[in-house]
């Protein structure tokens, strides 16, 4: 009798707590790998994308003030002057990019812990619980290589505009 009352007390011990613990500690793994993140987008410098775009206007001023009006550019002047405009296009969205991934992390966080809170209300079975937190590690990964690949872009972007610009001085405008 007596094992029979302990067998009871732990089934109804076993039964009381969450049977989603391990299930919140991937959801809780989660959340903190995007407060890394966070922590990675907020030192992303792009203080430079001001300024070079004020230099991408005088490069770009002074580029034209070389090309001959009479005639067609050459394709070799037409590549130069294209290549310098794509880096308006990284500088001039850079704030925004960066904006979006906060605004996007910030928003998955949410809804993470939302997640949690419907895991506590016995909301999902363990099956429908999984294929979430495995869509949740794959939008957190599918984040991660985007912001790993803005981050390196716009250094590449900023080093290949120095180029640039110091190839504006002396070009051969044709």
């Amino acid at each position: 009798m007596k094992y029979i009352a302990l067998i009871l007390i732990g089934i109804l011990t076993a039964c009381s707590s969450s049977t989603f613990e391990q299930e919140e500690e991937q959801v809780n793994a989660v959340i903190i790998q995007y407060d890394s993140l966070l922590q990675s987008v907020e030192n992303i410098d792009i203080s430079s994308a001001g300024p070079n775009l004020k230099r991408y206007k005088e490069a770009l001023a002074y580029s034209k003030t070389k090309l001959s009006t009479d005639k067609k550019p050459s394709l070799k002047t037409m590549t130069y002057l294209n290549d310098l405009k794509l880096m308006k296009r990284q500088f001039r969205n850079a704030p925004n990019q960066k904006k979006d991934f906060v605004t996007n992390i910030i928003r998955n966080q949410d809804q993470l812990q939302n997640l949690l809170n419907d895991v506590d209300n016995d909301i999902f079975t363990k099956e429908e619980l999984n294929a979430i937190i495995v869509r949740e590690e794959q939008a957190l990964e599918g984040i991660s290589i985007q912001l790993n690949e803005f981050q390196s872009a716009y250094k590449n972007y900023e080093i290949r505009f120095d180029s640039l610009e110091q190839l504006s001085q002396t070009f051969n405008y044709q």
